[in-house]
């Protein structure tokens, strides 16, 4: 018996989304760095390059991994606009995303060392 997701879920299953977003070889980087706390752009890239023994992911190609990540309704992006003319963007994990940390966090040790103790 199929569950429907509540009208609040995205249609996607966690999992599904990641699988389509496995072949982004940074999307575990991203969902790993952002299950300890949400980051601002430069920040996720410097954490990701922590991550990935120093390897730095290209700009557009970080913006775009975080693109479909939202768009999957994976990650979420919050701009705070008190701070004009420049406008402070960060990046979380959506509610419907952490309730499912454990999931994410198994199958990203698939693709990258994340420590097994993590709780979000």
């Amino acid at each position: 018996m199929l569950m429907q997701p509540s009208s609040d879920e995205p249609t996607v299953t966690v999992l599904e989304g990641l699988q389509r977003q496995l072949n982004h070889k940074w999307a575990p980087h991203v969902l790993a760095a952002l299950s300890y706390h949400p980051h601002r752009f430069g920040e996720l890239r410097d954490a990701i390059a922590r991550m990935s023994d120093g390897k730095l992911v290209g700009e557009s190609v970080l913006a775009k991994t975080l693109q479909d990540l939202q768009r999957n309704g994976l990650v979420k992006n919050t701009q705070d606009e008190s701070t004009w003319p420049i406008i402070v963007s960060t990046y979380a994990l959506t509610e419907h995303a952490r309730r499912r940390l454990p999931e994410l966090l198994a199958t990203a040790r698939q693709f990258l060392s994340v420590p097994e103790d993590h709780a979000g």
